[in-house]
């Protein structure tokens, strides 16, 4: 596949690069609010960035990221298992999947090999 296309199976884009995406980037985010879609059952809706912390794998080896979302009140959703279109304005729109904690609450986990991203970081740069 060339290095350009993106690869979607349906609806979801597995291509995106998430070099933006940090604790760093995403720690002043918290209390924000975002759209979301369920790209399972197309409902778009909003939540609250409610907490961006430090993952369990975070070390010499791996960045390790969560972020956890609430489901904004007086919305008719149904939170599944499943990749939701996540806009997170100016950082972009992502495709992320997702196992809800909760009727209200989604959390997104991140892990990344830090020489990788380094390398990749690099490539964009340049």
């Amino acid at each position: 596949m060339p290095e350009n296309e993106q690869q979607e199976i349906g609806d979801i884009n597995f291509a995106q690069s998430l070099i933006k995406l940090s604790l760093e980037s995403l720690k002043p985010m918290e209390g924000n609010t975002i759209e979301i879609t369920s790209l399972t059952n197309n409902q778009s809706f909003k939540a609250q960035i409610d907490e961006v912390v430090i993952g369990k794998t975070e070390g010499k080896r791996w960045e390790s990221f969560v972020i956890y979302l609430d489901v904004c009140p007086k919305q008719d959703v149904v939170l599944t298992q499943g990749y939701y279109r996540v806009n997170l304005n100016e950082l972009g729109i992502y495709d992320l999947f997702s196992s809800p904690n909760s009727e209200t609450e989604l959390e997104f986990c991140f892990n990344f090999d830090k020489k990788l991203r380094a390398e990749e970081k690099a490539l964009k740069t340049s």
